[in-house]
């Protein structure tokens, strides 16, 4: 889902929300202890007017407070604060006459209580001191209390100031990330409208001064780049390949079958015909191949490997491709061993490969060709084929080439395809492939 995002909003999508979440973490965390903060303030001041009215009661005898207390009582307070003192025989001495109930408080001088108090739960200070009221001496108590809503004012007020301020940061951080992502990701907007203003000709490797995190992308892109004037290029090669192949063939049947429509006999006619017709075989051979080269090299193209015994491959291909070989009085050797060679490889690729080894002996091979063998056998951690015949050698100024489009010796019958085909069969396979030739032999060698 987040794939159809922009990359500058995923990225201040990644980098904001965690903030965000910090920040709700830090707002909680400060309204906890803000309510503590609000609740030892609310405390000591109900303590400093506990003591404050107990020493006011105790110097006046009851009559009134301080100017200082009831300052305090009014100010430093933050709201309305209730009080009640009783004299040392127990007597209401001043303040208000209905105090909350204090429970479990003997034999302890100061305690610190929430209990309610007409229906209000309230924050109270039980101070327990030993003073004289009006010639009366003994133990006096004070108790100040306060409604607790007021804590919790303090409290929200205490939090409200923390959120604000974590939202002036958090504005301040999301201005400055929505910047920060838009100049850092400049040189992405910059490289796209180079690329933008590119042709579908203009191929060339991008130059431009790029960040490091882009590097990867720019030299995958020069990679393919590459690759695409590489395919193009071969492309173009075959087309004008082709087309020069094509010609002279397609003229020759043009010019048969003129012949034959004015063939003075009968035999004349069947003759120029069964011409046509090996002309026809051959052009149809060269675009066979021709097909079957360009469906190798295609992007598209992936051999399906799949784990496979190799012997098995080998004799089932030699077996169709010996026929025509003995039908020649060519003899046809198969070496392979008995037990099985378990390969990954495309089976019909594998015995393509070998069909136009044989055919490739076959049309070069020459007058002097007697034997064709076909060899299989493991070579430490790699899978060999070799096809081996006795025939003409190749002369060295076409082995450089022999594997390339349409490379063949003057005089030959065939399209100059089979090579090729055979090298990009290999190339699927990852494998490699290579001439061997002797005095006495000449082959190709096929390793996995």
């Amino acid at each position: 889902m987040l794939t159809n995002l922009s990359l500058r909003f995923r990225m201040m999508l990644f980098i904001l929300c965690p903030l965000l979440l910090i920040a709700i973490l830090a707002v909680s965390w400060r309204f906890i202890e803000a309510q503590q903060t609000a609740e030892n303030i609310f405390d000591r001041t109900l303590i400093a007017l506990a003591l404050a009215i107990s020493r006011d009661v105790a110097i006046s005898g009851g009559d009134s407070l301080s100017i200082a207390t009831r300052d305090l009582m009014s100010q430093v307070s933050g709201g309305h604060v209730f009080y009640h003192v009783k004299g040392p025989d127990g007597s209401y001495v001043t303040g208000y006459a209905y105090p909350p109930r204090v429970e479990n408080a003997a034999n302890e001088a100061l305690k610190v209580f929430d209990t309610q108090h007409q229906n209000q739960n309230v924050r109270a200070v039980l101070l327990t001191e030993n003073v004289q009221v009006n010639g009366v001496e003994g133990l006096s108590t004070t108790i100040v209390w306060q409604q607790e809503h007021l804590h919790a004012q303090l409290a929200i007020k205490l939090a409200l100031r923390a959120a604000m301020l974590t939202a002036a940061l958090m504005l301040s951080v999301a201005i400055l990330v929505f910047f920060g992502v838009r100049y850092g990701l400049r040189p992405l907007n910059e490289l796209e409208d180079a690329i933008s203003k590119r042709s579908s000709h203009d191929l060339t490797t991008i130059r431009r001064k790029i960040p490091l995190e882009t590097q990867g992308i720019v030299n995958r892109l020069n990679t393919l780049f590459d690759q695409l004037r590489s395919s193009f290029d071969a492309r173009d090669r075959l087309i004008s390949n082709a087309a020069h192949q094509l010609r002279n063939p397609i003229a020759a049947i043009q010019s048969m079958a003129d012949a034959a429509k004015t063939a003075p006999t009968i035999a004349d006619m069947r003759d120029r015909v069964n011409a046509i017709s090996v002309a026809t075989v051959r052009v149809s051979r060269l675009t066979s191949q021709m097909l079957s080269l360009e469906k190798l090299q295609s992007e598209n193209s992936v051999a399906r490997l799949k784990k496979a015994d190799l012997v098995e491959t080998v004799s089932k291909q030699c077996l169709i491709s010996a026929q025509p070989v003995l039908a020649n009085s060519i003899e046809f050797v198969l070496n392979a061993p008995p037990q099985a060679i378990s390969v990954f490889h495309d089976e019909m690729l594998i015995s393509e490969a070998i069909e136009n080894l044989i055919n490739n002996a076959m049309e070069h091979g020459g007058s002097s060709l007697t034997e064709i063998s076909v060899k299989v056998f493991q070579d430490g951690d790699q899978s060999v084929i070799q096809v081996i015949n006795d025939g003409e050698p190749i002369l060295p100024e076409h082995k450089a080439q022999i594997f390339e489009r349409f490379s063949q010796r003057e005089g030959s019958s065939g399209s100059g395809l089979g090579l090729s085909i055979v090298a990009e069969i290999i190339r699927l396979h990852k494998g490699g492939c290579r001439l061997i030739d002797s005095d006495n032999s000449t082959g190709f060698e096929l390793r996995f």
